[in-house]
């Protein structure tokens, strides 16, 4: 019954997505990884995501109730 947030759509190769969950894991104090290309991250985060990627220069982020899409 935990939660996690999801998010989809980045258009990064294998060694980006894993600096980008290391970087997460660190600035957002939580479990992260990579499932079938979707970061997936310990607990509601969508707030602190869309701000996260906003502040990295994200041009869209999409929040749905399945999680949060970053383009």
């Amino acid at each position: 019954g935990r939660k996690a947030t999801r998010v989809e759509g980045l258009p990064f190769g294998s060694e980006t997505m894993e600096g980008i969950v290391r970087e997460l894991r660190s600035e957002m104090g939580c479990g992260a990884w990579i499932e079938q290309g979707n970061l997936l991250l310990q607990g509601d985060l969508v707030e602190r995501l869309k701000n996260w990627f906003a502040k990295k220069g994200c041009k869209r982020v999409v929040v749905s109730g399945k999680g949060v899409k970053a383009s």
